[in-house]
């Protein structure tokens, strides 16, 4: 063993080279899964896009990271460990320059002044991988801070707008600390004063928290749903025998149900009703394209609400749904055997204030 050496060739090795391994097969796997849920659900949002290509980038850098730490000869071939470090930092950092300059896209930032820093730290890691200057690890680094501080400005922003994706947002934020905390085990640094098991240790973190963020991610909404109060149109709210019991304008004009009210109820209960037939399922109509709207449907045990919208946000499932079933609680003794009776309805034009702010 005096003529060759690598940086991990203790009794840790082969554990190490499998948590790697399966942290590649993780990266592809989410690179994978968001790249699909882009082609075939949300075309629109490069960020999507963005994410797959980061975590195809993730993997392929950790790859090559095997590839050195676990099986260069470094005396034989010094040059080794620096070459394959500067392709693993450069397709790392390909990764994070493309999902930074999607999320400054996002964010409205036309300056895409992080984008700018993360390519420049790019352009010399190029150089440095000719001229070996300094460690590719401090490029990395620069690159690193910069992709976690738009992340975060990201998931702030959507945090301080929809309370609904808050719990989200915590475990987004445990992810985020769990592979910071992996990451900074891992490195030369950390490896050479405590030895493998701070990269054993390190890699189960990396495992958790990248796993954890991606979990998360794929549940957070786009930046364009902080906005989503300004897409609202009108709220129907109808009973299972075709009636409305309130017609509340977003625009500002509450309405109690009238005669156009009741007839355009009893049409898109009826609509309702027949596509779930014709389709034979159990499963209810949840949104129906019209002309330049869409309406989502949320059911009860006795009401139907409708929300009529500009374009659709996930978000507006999540409280139609909860506004129903607080309806239904408040009101279900009238709901039960109503007959048409009028039904307060400034009381409920209050719950819909409440569902829907």
């Amino acid at each position: 063993m005096a003529d060759y050496w690598i940086p991990i060739n203790d009794v840790l090795r082969e554990p190490i080279l499998i948590l790697e391994a399966v942290i590649v097969l993780l990266g592809l796997e989410f690179g994978v899964i968001f790249l699909y849920r882009f082609l075939k659900k949300e075309r629109g949002k490069a960020l999507i896009l963005a994410l797959s290509t980061f975590f195809f980038a993730f993997a392929f850098m950790v790859f090559f990271f095997i590839i050195s730490d676990l099986y260069v000869d470094y005396l034989s071939l010094p040059e080794s460990r620096h070459f394959y470090g500067n392709i693993a930092y450069s397709i790392m950092g390909i990764g994070a320059l493309v999902f930074t300059f999607n999320a400054e896209r996002e964010l409205g930032q036309k300056n895409h002044i992080f984008s700018i820093i993360l390519l420049g730290s790019l352009i010399f890691m190029a150089i440095d991988f000719f001229f070996v200057i300094i460690e590719p690890v401090y490029f990395a680094l620069v690159g690193w801070v910069l992709f976690v501080i738009v992340l975060l400005i990201y998931v702030k922003k959507i945090s301080s707008k929809i309370k609904e994706y808050r719990l989200s947002i915590y475990g987004f934020f445990l992810g985020v600390l769990a592979y910071g905390l992996g990451y900074a085990s891992t490195i030369n640094l950390m490896v050479s004063s405590f030895g493998s098991i701070s990269r054993f240790i390190g890699d189960i973190f990396i495992i958790f928290g990248i796993s954890l963020i991606s979990l998360v991610f794929v549940g957070l909404p786009s930046l364009r749903e902080i906005d989503w109060t300004k897409n609202l149109n009108k709220l129907l709210l109808m009973h299972k025998s075709g009636s409305c019991i309130c017609e509340y304008d977003f625009a500002g004009s509450r309405k109690t149900p009238d005669q156009v009210s009741q007839v355009i109820a009893g049409s898109l209960i009826g609509i309702s009703q027949l596509l779930t037939e014709l389709m034979e399922s159990k499963k209810q109509l949840t949104i129906m394209d019209h002309q330049d709207k869409q309406i989502i449907f949320a059911y009860g045990q006795d009401i139907i609400a409708a929300l009529i919208v500009d374009e659709y946000f996930g978000i507006y499932r999540k409280k139609l749904a909860k506004f129903v079933e607080n309806i239904e609680i408040i009101y279900s003794p009238i709901l039960e055997d109503w007959d048409r009776e009028p039904i307060r309805v400034k009381p409920i034009e209050k719950l819909i204030k409440y569902a829907f702010s």
